[in-house]
């Protein structure tokens, strides 16, 4: 069975229902089906090195990182919106121990793909790959469009050829390259220069079982949470910057105008709520068990996605759309998505989010619509098992075909 090794900064965590771990847990999950698959995930804030298995033949090795006190430092100094361990300021080589660079050595070695999740850790790649090994580049986001917005301009101006040079440079060392949207692969081969035949586009799947409608919950999470008959709607996100923008924006100026609707801040976002004198038809929930998520979700009336930067795709989105809730967002939180105003999803400007927001709570037979359509095309077209056979047939043309090093 031929080996495929994801290289990653963060632990991939199952019990996680939403973010950045979920897409790519999707994705090996998959290649799992045909491949041996081990998972090495660099992280800071763990101290020990373990090993997991997560299913057959799907395995994460966590290798701690020094601690980097200094980063979160000068993080903080310039004004920078929750990037963790920013790439700029330090090198995953200088971050790792001798002894755990041993373990990574002999990982990356028995490697028949490399899976790179990061160009940070292109130069340990490099370093001690197999001269036969396949090098393929998850790109989860196009740094050098995706950090703009996250730091002062006068940073950005100062560091983006340095991004986009890194950039560059993994991107033309890679065997196949693969993006969760079509308009990512535009991007790609205008910015870069780059053959469209070796960037393959996976969007995000569904799987489509585990958010299927449960009305077995519904009346005692309403009871809980909208106790009147309000109408429940939830903005769900990881605890990186521009969802806690998000949470900010909902709490603080969708939910006051909209004082019929109860608003729940599900996921990690919330953390930034903490402490926070909250508009009474607010509750920043948190995170919750999948089990848990999943109850909540059966009770929400309208899933928010008020998303306006970024790259790929939003997870967030098929989550809401696999559990039939109806959705408002913005035209950017919809995108690699093929989906249609007013059928699948409501499509709004933010400064129409309210207005949108009030109509669909005032009429069931749209919601109601809606909420068939999502669903529909969620199973029709991003079911899990049709998107897996893709990627694994694509990592077996990386194999067959001939290296580009």
């Amino acid at each position: 069975m031929k080996r495929v090794v994801g290289f990653r900064m963060g632990s991939l965590d199952p019990s996680e229902p939403t973010g950045g771990q979920e897409g790519p847990y999707q994705m090996y999950s998959q290649l799992a089906r045909e491949f041996d698959v081990h998972v090495i995930a660099c992280k800071s804030i763990v101290r020990r090195m373990r090993t997991a298995t997560l299913a057959k033949d799907f395995r994460e090795t966590v290798l701690p990182l020094f601690s980097l006190l200094s980063v979160y430092a000068i993080d903080k100094f310039l004004g920078t919106k929750d990037i963790l361990l920013p790439p700029w300021f330090y090198s995953a080589d200088i971050a790792l121990s001798s002894s755990r660079k041993k373990v990574l050595k002999k990982l990356l070695e028995e490697a028949d793909i490399i899976m790179l999740e990061s160009w940070l850790l292109l130069p340990l790649v490099m370093k001690y790959r197999r001269a036969d090994c396949r090098l393929m580049y998850r790109v989860n986001n196009i740094d050098a469009i995706f950090f703009e917005p996250m730091v002062p301009r006068w940073y950005w101006n100062f560091k983006k050829g340095k991004v986009e040079r890194l950039e560059r440079e993994t991107l033309a060392k890679c065997d196949g390259l693969v993006t969760v949207a079509e308009e990512d692969r535009r991007i790609l081969m205008q910015r870069y220069s780059l053959d469209g035949d070796r960037i393959f586009v996976f969007p995000i799947g569904a799987n489509t079982t585990e958010f299927e409608p449960d009305p077995s919950s519904r009346d005692a999470i309403r009871g809980k949470y909208a106790p009147d008959g309000e109408t429940i709607c939830a903005f769900v996100g990881s605890n990186i910057a521009h969802n806690n923008e998000i949470a900010h924006y909902i709490a603080c100026e969708l939910a006051p105008k909209l004082p019929k609707c109860v608003f729940l801040i599900l996921g990690r976002c919330a953390e930034g709520l903490r402490g926070r004198s909250l508009p009474s038809n607010v509750q920043a929930v948190g995170f919750l068990s999948r089990t848990d998520f999943k109850a909540v979700l059966s009770a929400v009336d309208i899933a928010l996605n008020p998303v306006t930067y970024g790259s790929g795709m939003n997870i967030k989105m098929l989550t809401y759309m696999t559990a039939g809730i109806p959705t408002v967002t913005t035209l950017f939180g919809a995108r690699g998505l093929d989906v249609e105003d007013g059928k699948h999803v409501v499509i709004a400007d933010i400064d129409a989010f309210a207005q949108k927001i009030e109509q669909l709570a005032g009429d069931g037979r749209s919601r109601k619509r809606i909420s068939i359509e999502a669903r529909e095309l969620a199973l029709r077209k991003y079911d899990l098992n049709v998107i897996g056979e893709e990627m694994r047939r694509s990592c077996r043309k990386v194999l067959e075909g001939p290296s580009i090093h």
